[in-house]
């Protein structure tokens, strides 16, 4: 490792976290081809009707709730708690990914708007003798796009649902702190950044159940008046 030995490995580790936090293991800066937004077919989910991504987001954090009455030494019901507030917060990232996936599938505006407005779809070169090529599979390359966005990275999924579908989100701030402990217990095995346990109460996972089905409900609210 290049700073072993120079900085502390605690220190190399914080940073690594971080980082993995904020922008995956794409680390370096690098230009973005078309090919690299390739749709993943192994990836792909089902979505039959508008109502399906608030239905499932409703189904999933129903079942994870359940985890909570299961029976168990205390490490072992504290370990649960942990695993479903972190669960919340991935299912409300399934849900802005399923949700917008669902209408650039269906919704051509929706697609323009996205290509048009994006920057980051907007500016990537295409050859001229690849126009035609490219614009036919249009549709799944905005797609494979969607399935590499970090969903978490709020200031992002709130640039790209104003360019796509014109309206602001709901306020995210409700799920900042959340995802910082999530992080932490995903990556962290449970500790903050100062080695401290982190600890997660049932009322805790009921409330932010409760901001994420309202945050939810909201902007598909706000879509639908989009559409009217």
């Amino acid at each position: 490792m290049r700073f072993a030995g120079v900085v502390d490995d605690d220190v190399i580790a914080q940073v690594v976290d971080a980082l993995h936090g904020e922008v995956g293991d794409r680390w370096a800066p690098i230009k973005e081809e078309f090919d690299e937004f390739a749709y993943d077919e192994s990836l792909d989910f089902q979505l039959t009707t508008r109502d399906d991504p608030l239905m499932r987001l409703q189904q999933r954090l129903e079942h994870a709730q359940r985890i909570l009455s299961l029976e168990g030494d205390m490490a072992s019901k504290t370990l649960a708690e942990q695993l479903v507030f972190s669960s919340i917060i991935t299912n409300l990232e399934s849900f802005l990914w399923e949700t917008a996936d669902y209408w650039v599938e269906h919704d051509t505006d929706v697609l323009r708007s996205l290509v048009t407005q994006l920057e980051i779809l907007r500016d990537q070169p295409i050859k001229l003798g690849e126009i035609f090529q490219q614009y036919e599979g249009l549709k799944k390359h905005v797609r494979g796009y969607l399935q590499r966005i970090v969903w978490h990275r709020l200031d992002e999924v709130a640039r790209l649902y104003k360019a796509g579908f014109g309206i602001a989100m709901p306020s995210l701030k409700p799920f900042v702190a959340a995802i910082e402990k999530r992080h932490h217990i995903v990556h962290r095995s449970g500790y903050d950044q100062n080695r401290k346990p982190v600890y997660v109460s049932t009322e805790e996972i009921s409330a932010l159940c409760e901001s994420v089905l309202t945050f939810a409900k909201e902007l598909d609210a706000r879509l639908m008046s989009r559409c009217l």
